[in-house]
């Protein structure tokens, strides 16, 4: 090989980063601000799902029509799912006990797995719990 021609692969490799002191203002963040946004996000999430706990009634089979749309309309958004067509359910908890994976899916594409099986963990905890 011609050394003439070779190409210096040590410059093609990244730099590491750059430590904190070369970033003015870095270490006034403290290093648990990430920890506490993700607790607060869970709090949000805990303080929701504890509200519609109080409004659904415990077990799904008794759940009216509105109930169904509130159930979709929280879970949707716990779980940041494109909305969900209320049309889609005109039905009562014990329509949504029949309905089977795929129907769910055929549904809601995108979340109807994730539909179905909180569904039917509400399901289990009404019967078993």
């Amino acid at each position: 090989m011609r050394s003439d021609v070779m190409v210096d692969v040590v410059s093609a490799v990244p730099r590491p980063p750059t430590p904190p002191e070369e970033y003015p203002g870095l270490e006034e963040v403290p290093g648990t601000w990430l920890y506490q946004v993700h607790d607060l996000t869970l709090k949000t999430l805990r303080a929701r799902e504890h509200a519609v706990k109080n409004t659904l009634p415990h077990d799904p089979r008794t759940w009216s029509r509105d109930d169904v749309h509130r159930w979709l309309h929280h879970v949707s958004e716990a779980h940041q799912l494109p909305r969900v067509f209320p049309e889609r359910f005109l039905m009562n908890g014990k329509a949504l006990c029949l309905m089977t994976l795929d129907m769910f899916v055929q549904r809601v594409p995108l979340g109807g797995k994730l539909l179905y099986k909180d569904f039917q963990l509400r399901l289990c905890n009404a019967m078993y719990a």
